[in-house]
């Protein structure tokens, strides 16, 4: 009683993220190789990272950061958080009685027969290959331990998955690879990809639009100062790990094979912003090769 569905859907997916054993996929399916993710723009790897493992962000900090850019017409800045005072952190812990806590809290009680909703997930073959599956089968049977029942639904991403998120139709979780790349990118540039919003090109999206994302994506791209920049970046990624729109599971590293017999060196120094999903390994003309 007296919480807005915006704050209920929020509620849910921090339970949901809350309710991922992430250190556990990645030591078992990923056999260490992989590192825990927990948001499509914070992760171990993320320039923005090191330093902020700590961070935190609560209902204040996030609206004095809406006030601070002037931007109180949002919808998001209206709805009333129903834990003011908790810290959401950027490093998520995997803690069931607390996800159990929040489902409670959104109105998602267990059922006499142990469930508390129905959430079935889409699943296709993304670019992580295999480990894209084995995702789905993990997210669906984890989840299950705080009641939520869940099975995959395989479709294909191109002819059905994307044109129901162009449409913003698109309701169900979607276990997919999340942008690539941006773990590289200098923690200057913007973070908060147009994809999140109709600043787009036509035929892409996430499925979803946020007012924040689209004013923050050209004010920080346009900024001559680099600290400003910065600043609202890492304030870019509060309101993300806030709102908890993209839940992250896990990354998977590029693994690029070479002759040292024949390779001297490799310096590519523009990882960050070549197109392709194999960026690292897209700048041939750096190869330095034995005897040359």
């Amino acid at each position: 009683p007296g919480m807005s569905d915006m704050e209920q859907a929020r509620l849910v997916r921090w339970a949901l993220s809350y309710g991922l054993d992430r250190d556990g996929f990645a030591a078992t399916t990923g056999r260490g190789l992989y590192l825990p993710l927990y948001n499509e723009y914070v992760s171990p790897e993320f320039i923005g990272w090191k330093g902020n493992e700590a961070r935190t962000v609560t209902e204040a900090q996030w609206k004095k950061i809406v006030e601070e850019h002037g931007w109180t017409d949002d919808p998001e800045y209206k709805v009333k958080s129903a834990l003011p005072d908790q810290a959401w952190p950027w490093k998520i812990p995997y803690d069931l009685k607390f996800a159990e806590k929040l489902l409670d809290m959104a109105g998602y009680p267990r059922g006499k027969d142990g469930w508390r909703f129905y959430l079935p997930i889409n699943a296709y073959a993304c670019e992580t290959g295999e480990s894209c599956w084995a995702a789905a089968d993990f997210v669906t049977t984890v989840w299950r331990d705080i009641g939520v029942r869940t099975e995959i639904i395989k479709e294909e991403y191109g002819a059905v998955i994307s044109p129901r998120m162009r449409l913003r139709t698109q309701w169900m979780p979607v276990i997919k690879n999340a942008d690539i790349g941006s773990n590289n990118l200098p923690l200057d540039f913007p973070v908060t990809f147009p994809a999140d919003s109709s600043l787009t090109r036509p035929g892409w999206g996430a499925g979803y639009e946020s007012v924040f994302t689209a004013r923050m994506y050209p004010k920080v791209a346009k900024e001559p100062n680099r600290d400003n920049r910065v600043r609202w970046n890492l304030q870019a990624m509060d309101w993300m790990v806030y709102q908890m729109l993209l839940v992250g599971i896990y990354q998977q590293p590029t693994l690029m094979l070479a002759r040292s017999d024949r390779i001297d060196s490799w310096d590519n120094p523009h990882t960050a912003i070549l197109p392709g999903p194999f960026r690292a390994g897209s700048n041939p003309q750096y190869i330095k090769l034995v005897g040359w």
